[in-house]
Parts: structure tokens; sequence; C-alpha cells
């Protein structure tokens, strides 16, 4: 029995995951798009497919499910009727969280592309291939279809679940267990509507965080009990995951896993929250989230990647693991640093780029999900 939300207490472990999540991003993002299957004999290059896969290709892939997830559960939690009224308020709030730093964020990314190129171009250095993506695309494909930024497709994503709040609203009111176990089925049987900005993966973890919000039922429950057995469910899931990597049955055995994942990452919170060193700087390093997701792909871990593969280590299988760790720690750093100059500098730009995703005195609540 899943118990009622009590009091602001219980939202500290969601809090407490924000940044660890934020390292899985990390994570996802320094391999490339390629599945690779299981090697069948061990050797270091096949300990090196094996380790990246499991965290970068299978747990990563946790992280953005578990963001709409809490987007959906604090979008509804304080809502007890859904008029228009509450609605255009709603909207209007997600203007100045979600919108406009959207639109904001792709922008400076095509300026500081376009600048970069124009320098290396002043001095007789090659173009990149992102320059050249701008030329071809069209504003459609930058501002929406990819976006030029990628990792905003989470964002983009979002900010349709938060026009169709009330299709949820009414739907999950309504129609209770039953219509989020149609939303669960249609996930988990890999069917797609293929209109951009309207995933599966948006509109279960979306779905299920407007459920429990909707009903005022305690989140962090899902993993305050029976750790063991979710872990184990979860491990299984994975093993089979990483079994049957690039073969037909992948795509369905991600999905059982992402859900079983979630689960275990709330689990997580809760354990986390027992230590208070823990637990009061992985609260504080949460206000960053939003900034680091934003920023490490504006060429940061990129250049990492350029600059580990030119090193005499990059030929070495050992060379690989050692850059496979080291690149997402300085990549996190770098944003860190950054993030830190601009609340120091520039607190009211970095303040619109990200939202009001800021902690000014004291630890609080993010209710955005990212």
């Amino acid at each position: 029995m899943i118990e009622k939300v009590t009091n602001k207490t219980n939202f500290e472990a969601i809090e407490v995951l924000r940044f660890p999540l934020m390292i899985l991003v990390v994570f996802v993002h320094v391999i490339p798009v390629n599945l690779y299957s299981m090697q069948p004999y061990w050797r270091t290059n096949s300990a090196y497919v094996l380790v990246s896969e499991l965290i970068s290709r299978h747990l990563g892939q946790i992280a953005v499910p578990c963001f709409f997830l809490f987007s959906g559960y604090f979008f509804f939690l304080k809502i007890y009727t859904f008029d228009v009224q509450i609605y255009a308020a709603q909207i209007v709030k997600r203007l100045r969280t979600l919108l406009i730093p959207y639109l904001l964020l792709n922008i400076i990314f095509v300026l500081i592309v376009l600048l970069k190129n124009f320098v290396f171009g002043k001095l007789g250095m090659a173009q990149d291939e992102l320059y050249f993506s701008i030329q071809r695309a069209s504003f459609y494909e930058i501002f929406w279809g990819g976006p030029f930024l990628f990792p905003l497709w989470y964002l983009r994503d979002l900010i349709c679940m938060m026009v169709l709040s009330p299709v949820f609203y009414f739907f999950l009111k309504y129609g209770k267990g039953l219509a989020l176990s149609l939303i669960i089925v249609g996930y988990l049987t890999t069917w797609e509507l293929n209109i951009t900005g309207l995933s599966s993966t948006a509109f279960l973890f979306f779905g299920t965080g407007a459920f429990m919000g909707i009903f005022k039922y305690d989140l962090t429950m899902l993993g305050a009990r029976y750790k063991g057995c979710k872990f184990l469910i979860s491990a299984l899931f994975l093993g089979m995951v990483s079994y049957f990597t690039a073969t037909p049955y992948y795509e369905y055995l991600i999905r059982f896993f992402i859900i079983s994942g979630v689960i275990s990452a709330l689990c997580i919170g809760n354990m986390l929250l027992k230590t208070k060193k823990v637990k009061f700087y992985l609260s504080a390093l949460s206000s960053s989230v939003f900034f680091i997701y934003a920023i490490h792909e504006m060429y940061i871990i990129n250049w990492l990647k350029g600059g580990f593969a030119k090193l005499p280590m990059a030929n070495n299988e050992w060379g690989k693991f050692i850059a496979y760790f080291t690149i997402p720690i300085v990549c996190l750093i770098v944003c860190l640093c950054l993030y830190r100059l601009m609340r120091r500098f520039l607190p009211n730009l970095l303040a619109i780029l990200i939202g009001g995703r800021m902690i000014v005195k004291s630890v609080k609540i993010n209710l955005h999900g990212v």
C-alpha cells in the first residue's frame, strides 16, 4: 500500500538523487551511439565494452525517465482541482522555467558554434561538423526537431507534457489504475506516436508522476520497502539487457529494466538520506543539475573526448578505461566551476538560463524535475 504524502521531508530522497542522475547523463554522452554486443571471451577490450555499455548504455537510461517522473509528480502534487485558470497559471509559470531557457540555450549554442568557427576560420583552422549542421538545418530542426542542443530534447518533451497536462489530469483522475496501466502497456510494447515531442518515455514517466501527484501518494515510498527484492529484479533485467544487446529483444527488455531501475533509484535515494554529509552535499549540488545538463554538450565533453583521443594512451585498452572514467569527472568539474562563476558574477543571467532553479540561502526542494 502506497502511503499518502505527509510532509516535505519525504521529498529529500528525490532531491539527493538529482546530482547522481546527472552524473549518469554525462556518462551516457561519453560513448558513441552504436550498440555493442557482449564479447564471448575475456580480454581488456571486451571488459571495457562490458563496463561502458553497462553504465552508459543501460544504467544511464534511467536518468531522464526519473526526471520526467519527478516533473509530473511535482506539477500535480499541489493541484486539487483543474480548471482554465489553474491551467493558464501553470502554463505562464512554465514559460519562465521551461520555454525561455529552452529557446535561449539553443540560441546561445548556435552563437557559440558560429563564433568558434569564425575564430578558427580566421586562424586557418578547419570548421567543424556542427557549423555545417547549422548551415543545412532549418529553423524547425534547430529549435524543435533536433533540437540543436540535443540534450534539451527532454525539455522539449516536457513542454509538450505540460501543454497536455489537462489530458493527463482527467484521464488519470477518472481512469485511475486502468488509465495508468494502458500507458504502461503502450510503453512496454514499444508503441510510439512518432510525433516529435511526444515520446512514450515522456508519456509513461511524466504520466506516472502525474498519477502519484494527482492522488497525493508519497512517490518516495516506491523505494522505501523491499529494497533487496527491487534491486534483484533490476539486476536480472540488467543482465538480460546486456546479454541481448544489439538483438531484436533489446528494445523490449531495456524498457522493463528502465521501469525497475527507476524504482531502484528511489530506493537508493532513501538510502542516501541515512548519511548526513552525503545528504547535505548532494542536496547542495542539486541546484547545479539543470545548468550541467544544459551546457555539458556545448563543446565541453566533446573537446575533452577529443583531447584524450590525441594522447598516446588512447590506443591502449587500459587507456580507454582511464579516459572513460576521467572525462565525465573533468566535465562535471568544469561545469561546476562555470556554474559557480556565473552564480557569483552573472546571477541574473544564470537565473534566466536555468528557469529560476537556484538555491540562494538554503537547500530547498526543486519542483521542476531537472
